[in-house]
């Protein structure tokens, strides 16, 4: 069950796919999501978000930078829902354009949020799908 109890979110049993090229906004991600509780997953290119396709169903919800350093995370996010069409996935992208957003939905992501991530909107959007899930 997903909580908030007092300001905190308690994602225990849940696991994310954190997919992000650049060390410090892994780290970043890590940072604001460690104390939830979640199994946080870090991939960092395309080779190794495909590795996980095997074991998809064990994911509660992605995490995908857009621009990866050998494919497109938008290529990506398509094929995750090609295999897994409930497993929520929200882009995430510097380049907060119009395009970016409509490119993101246009692939399936389920949802967007531009960098700088903000925590407390960032820790909202991801509360919005996992409590679906309960």
């Amino acid at each position: 069950m997903v909580e908030q109890i007092s300001g905190k979110y308690d994602w225990s049993g849940k696991k994310l796919l954190l997919v992000e090229d650049e060390d410090t906004n892994m780290e970043y991600l890590q940072i604001i999501l460690k104390p939830t509780g979640a199994e946080l997953v870090p991939a960092y290119n395309g080779k190794e978000v495909r590795e996980f396709y095997p074991v998809l169903e064990q994911f509660h919800l992605v995490m995908m930078d857009v621009r990866l350093p050998d494919t497109s995370g938008w290529e990506l996010a398509a094929e995750i829902k090609k295999l897994r069409p409930d497993l929520p996935v929200i882009a995430q992208t510097a380049y907060a354009m119009a395009a970016d957003k409509q490119q993101s939905e246009a692939v399936g992501c389920d949802d967007y949020i531009s960098k700088p991530v903000n925590k407390n909107v960032l820790l909202k959007l991801i509360s919005g799908y996992l409590s679906l899930e309960d």
